[in-house]
């Protein structure tokens, strides 16, 4: 007991020299943005976009009017195609439902736009199968 109150006499004594609050503010948000890298690096929003997906080969347009997988894809990959996919089928519906026809017509005819449109290079596959374009 008589060390510990020594203890508090000697720190409460002690000069303590506090960093300017400047120096404060420039370390928090250091350690902020540091954070912020490091959750980005984890983030959907650092993952591949539908066109650098595209231009990977991982990712093509299919004569269905949705996106494909070339190959086996990644964790990743499957999840921003998935995405790609439910958005488009919404659209179809919301196009098909406006245009009084049904949404078979409208995923045949984005199908065959998309694939036509596809640059050389990417992945299509127009019912006969997978092919770079």
């Amino acid at each position: 007991m008589r060390e510990m109150k020594m203890m508090n006499t000697v720190s409460a004594g002690a000069s303590v020299t506090r960093p300017s609050p400047l120096t404060r503010m420039f370390v928090l948000s250091s350690l902020l943005i540091a954070l912020a890298v490091a959750f980005a690096a984890f983030s959907p929003a650092y993952a591949l976009t539908l066109d650098q997906a595209k231009a990977q080969g991982v990712i093509g347009e299919m004569s269905t009017g949705y996106v494909g997988y070339p190959s086996a894809p990644s964790a990743a990959v499957r999840q921003l195609g998935d995405g790609v996919n439910l958005g488009r089928k919404a659209r179809y519906g919301e196009i098909a439902a406006g245009q009084g026809t049904s949404l078979s017509v409208v995923e045949q005819l984005a199908g065959q736009k998309l694939v036509q449109q596809a640059p050389a290079g990417q992945y299509v596959n127009d019912g006969s199968g997978w092919r770079r374009k």
